[in-house]
């Protein structure tokens, strides 16, 4: 089943600042409780480009731009009534694609490979959608009030996340806008994009009703389905097996923190860092010099840019110094975007030389050290052995179980949905669509 959840990839970002719509592919999870303003424009949005057209002027210029929209593209080879897809279903869930990804024609040599396998990404995903809701309606399946307000409430975070999305491009290219104006000028633009496709609300909606029946179909056919506790056991050993030879085939390349919960080797420490930092441009150039092999000039701005940042640094190591609570310094005044707590594993070099260096040069815990690196200057401090507690691992073998038990209802409902697929066996016109 397609995953139909609304991204905003970087190409679409760059497309956003265009006004012709080039979108298609059915990856989203929108509803009608949509902001308010992204929600009138996009109901208004009566999909007459689909409706009247295949084909919107030599934007899909593959494609015959005269193809009646009502041209079925796709029927059940069973009979099964009310399953045929229409051309004009297809091209707006094909505009959305290339809206989404950002292209403006499909017709590039360079990316014709890439097209075609979209369309037969979108063709096969509604499909599966007809597939899907048949089955659902088959079974006797329905949503609660509950799952209804679930299935919204989805959708709309996916909504706002894209026009969260679309406020950082905008306020990129234009810092003196207001949040409110950033977000007006969001909504438009998503509003816009979606009605040039063709899309209504209810459409982005029912896509992640789709996904919502999915989970409904897959749960009908694994009930009682379990993982055992030998099942968990055998997972369990054959993961930690495999991370502790990771770390020893490549202890310098091993990358503690993302195993934290499962597994550490004897030596880990846990820092606590806040950043000094220069700002983004120093630090970008010095970068630049250091991807140019130029580190004796990386060294030297870095160096002629410590004045910058000198002062805050000197502030903050007085507070270090003087037994403030490193925890709320870090609250009060870290300048890493991350949660400013480090797992040090021995022979590491992800931190990179200077900053194991310093870490591992703590002798005991609750001492403190700084560091200069060409993000600016870091203060450690050593805060405890890091080691995987009981109840990390409690979590993890939690985690785990229902990981293999989501394994197993998959594995049972993809067999059932081939069943299905053989059953309606459907046929698409592969001429029409330039597959």
């Amino acid at each position: 089943m397609r995953n139909k959840g609304i991204m905003l990839t970087a190409a679409l970002c760059a497309a956003l600042t265009l006004t012709a719509c080039t979108g298609g592919n059915s990856s989203s999870s929108e509803s009608s409780t949509a902001p308010q303003a992204t929600a009138e424009a996009v109901s208004t949005a009566e999909s007459s480009a689909a409706e009247d057209s295949a084909a919107e002027d030599d934007l899909y210029s593959v494609l015959t731009a005269d193809i009646p929209a009502d041209t079925v593209i796709a029927s059940a080879g069973n009979g099964a009534e009310g399953m045929d897809i229409t051309f004009g279903e297809f091209i707006k869930e094909y505009r959305y694609y290339l809206w989404q990804y950002g292209f403006s024609v499909d017709t590039d040599s360079s990316v014709s490979d890439q097209m075609k396998q979209a369309r037969q990404d979108v063709i096969d995903g509604i499909i599966k959608d007809r597939i899907i809701r048949a089955k659902f309606a088959e079974y006797g399946l329905s949503f609660t009030d509950e799952e209804k307000q679930n299935i919204q409430d989805s959708a709309d975070s996916a909504i706002n996340d894209i026009i969260s999305s679309i406020k950082q491009v905008i306020a990129y290219a234009d810092s003196s806008l207001t949040d409110d104006e950033l977000t007006e000028k969001a909504q438009l633009q998503l509003s816009q994009g979606l009605s040039d496709c063709g899309l209504t609300r209810d459409d982005l909606c029912g896509w992640q009703e789709v996904t919502a029946m999915v989970q409904k179909l897959r749960d009908k056919f694994s009930e009682g389905t379990e993982v055992t506790d030998d099942e968990l056991e055998a997972k369990m050993t054959e993961t930690i097996d495999s991370v502790k030879k990771s770390y020893e085939d490549d202890p310098a390349s091993f990358y503690g923190q993302y195993y934290s919960n499962l597994w550490l080797p004897e030596g880990t420490r846990a820092i606590q860092a806040i950043l000094v930092g220069f700002d983004y441009d120093t630090y970008s150039q010095i970068s630049a010099l250091r991807t140019d092999g130029k580190d004796e000039e990386a060294d030297k701005l870095r160096e002629e840019s410590l004045p910058s940042i000198q002062e805050r640094y000197d502030a903050l190591m007085e507070k270090v110094n003087s037994g403030e609570d490193f925890a709320q310094l870090m609250t009060d005044s870290n300048e890493d975007e991350g949660n400013g707590l480090f797992i040090v594993t021995p022979g590491t070099e992800i931190y990179g030389a200077d900053f194991y260096n310093a870490a591992m040069g703590l002798e005991n815990i609750g001492d403190t050290t700084s560091v200069l690196l060409d993000y600016g200057w870091y203060i450690l401090r050593y805060q405890q052995d890091a080691e995987v507690t009981a109840d990390d691992l409690e979590k993890t073998w939690a985690n785990v179980r229902q990981n293999l038990l989501l394994s197993k209802k998959n594995e049972l409902y993809n067999a059932e949905y081939e069943k299905w697929a053989e059953e309606y066996a459907f046929t698409t016109e592969k001429d029409v669509l330039a597959l």
